[in-house]
């Protein structure tokens, strides 16, 4: 998995790339055809204390799953986003099985109507 990185107004340390990078690899456990991986580290002027943001994209076959979270730290911001990706990789994988079922279960109401 090729893992690109971004950032904006600021240049992350070699220790910040090096956590997401073992962080992000952990994806691959969760689906085999994760292709790349978007990484952008940002930090936003606001009022608010948790203003550091990372978002992150993977590239998978079909659509790309995306998600930004943030955090008072990039190695929390990074955690949440990761975090966040392995449950919406799980429920695409998961969604496909249920709709399989429903549409076994409506196949057999009507095989069962016909007999």
């Amino acid at each position: 998995m090729k893992i690109l990185f971004q950032s904006s107004d600021f240049k992350p340390t070699k220790r910040t790339i090096e956590y997401a990078r073992k962080k992000i690899a952990t994806l691959d456990k969760f689906h085999d055809g994760i292709i790349e991986a978007h990484v952008r580290l940002r930090k936003v002027r606001t009022s608010r204390a948790d203003d550091k943001i990372c978002e992150l994209k993977v590239g998978i076959p079909g659509n790309d799953p995306y998600v930004a979270k943030r955090g008072f730290t990039f190695v929390e911001a990074i955690n949440k986003a990761v975090e966040a990706m392995k449950r919406k990789i799980d429920d695409r994988k998961a969604k496909p099985v249920k709709v399989r079922q429903r549409a076994g279960k409506e196949l057999s109401r009507v095989v069962e109507a016909i007999s």
